[in-house]
C-alpha cells in the first residue's frame, strides 16, 4: 500500500541510491514480458544522434499479431512517439497494415531518469516507474527506435507457448540466439541425451542428459527429461528432470521442473490452451479435464 508514506519513500530510494551511486551516463529500462535480441549499443547511438532526452524501442507487427490492451507508440508523421497506448487507441500512422508494438524499453540519461523520480517522489499522488516513463514520452515526444529481429510477446500462456514453439524453426531460432550479438545460456557440462533403438525423434530441441525411449515430435525438452518405452511427446515443452510414463502421450502442454506422469494417460490440450502442469506436479490418474486413460 503505498499510501503509507514510509513504503512510498522506499519504493523511490531504491531507485535513487541505485541511480546515484551508478556512474553510467545513460540508463537503460527494459520490461520482462517480451523475449528478443537487442543491440543496446545501437539504441545509444541512435539515442545521441536524435533530440529528445527520452527514446522507446519498438517493433512493427501486423495488426493481427495485436492484443487490444498491449501497448504501442502513437507515432508522428516525423517518427517520433507522442505517446504510449493501447493497440485499441493507437491513431497513429500505420506502416504497410502495420503497429508500432512498444516493447518496454526506455533509454534516458541517468541524471534525466534520477530528476524524473525525484520529482515523483515529491508529488502527492503515487506513480509507479511506468506510468512516470510513459508521460515522460508524452511529455518529450519520444525518439522512436525500430528493432527489426526476433521478437517474441510471453505475457499470457499461450503466447509463452507459441514463443517457445516458434523457436522449432531455424531461422527464429538463429536470429534470437545466433545473430550478431549471440546469447549463451547456462553452461552445464552434462553427460549427452540418450536415445535407445525405439526411439523416434523429429523437429525437436533436447538438452543433456535426457533419456529418450519413446517419440518426440514438434518439442522442447529441457536437461533430464526421461520419455519411457512407448511414450508420445507432441507440440509439448518438458522442463527439467521431468518423466513421462510407459504408453503416455503428452500433446499440447507445458510441463514444469520435475512433473511425473504416471503409465498409460493421454494428456491433450490445443494449440489456443495448452495444458499447464505444475512444478513437482505427479499425475498417476485420469482428472476429467485434459488428463484420460489412453487407448
Amino acid at each position: 500500500d503505498y499510501e503509507d508514506p514510509k513504503l512510498r519513500a522506499r519504493y523511490f530510494d531504491d531507485y535513487l541510491q541505485f541511480l546515484r551511486k551508478s556512474s553510467a551516463q545513460y540508463t537503460i529500462i527494459m520490461g520482462t514480458q517480451n523475449v528478443a535480441n537487442v543491440d543496446v549499443d545501437a539504441i545509444v547511438a541512435y539515442h545521441q544522434a536524435c533530440e529528445s532526452p527520452v527514446t522507446a524501442v519498438y517493433k512493427n507487427l501486423p495488426e493481427e499479431a495485436m492484443k487490444p490492451e498491449d501497448l504501442t507508440l502513437d507515432m508522428t508523421e516525423l517518427g517520433t512517439a507522442s505517446s504510449v497506448v493501447p493497440a485499441s487507441e493507437n491513431r497513429g500512422h500505420l506502416k504497410e497494415g502495420k503497429i508500432p508494438a512498444f516493447m518496454d524499453i526506455y533509454l534516458i540519461g541517468t541524471i534525466d531518469l534520477i530528476d524524473l523520480l525525484t520529482d515523483a517522489s515529491e508529488a502527492p499522488t503515487f506513480k509507479r516507474l511506468p506510468q512516470i516513463l510513459r508521460e515522460a514520452v508524452l511529455e518529450n515526444n519520444a525518439n522512436a527506435f525500430e528493432y527489426t529481429g526476433f521478437l517474441a510477446k510471453l505475457n499470457t500462456t499461450q503466447r509463452y507457448f507459441d514463443a517457445n514453439m516458434s523457436m522449432l524453426e531455424d531461422q527464429n531460432y538463429q536470429a534470437l540466439l545466433y545473430s550478431a550479438n549471440s546469447i549463451e545460456t547456462k553452461n552445464k557440462n552434462e553427460i549427452p541425451t540418450f536415445y535407445s533403438t525405439e526411439s523416434k525423434v523429429t523437429n525437436s530441441l533436447l538438452g543433456t542428459g535426457d533419456f529418450i525411449e519413446g517419440t518426440v515430435d514438434n518439442s522442447i525438452l529441457f536437461r533430464n527429461v526421461h520419455i519411457h518405452r512407448d511414450a508420445v511427446v507432441d507440440h509439448s515443452i518438458v522442463m527439467q528432470g521431468s518423466k513421462i510414463g510407459t504408453g503416455s502421450s503428452v500433446k499440447y502442454a507445458i510441463l514444469d521442473k520435475g512433473v511425473v506422469i504416471g503409465p498409460n494417460l493421454a494428456l491433450e490440450g490445443t494449440p489456443e490452451e495448452p495444458l499447464v502442469f505444475s512444478k513437482n506436479q505427479k499425475v498417476f490418474q485420469p482428472d476429467g479435464q485434459g488428463v484420460t486413460a489412453r487407448a
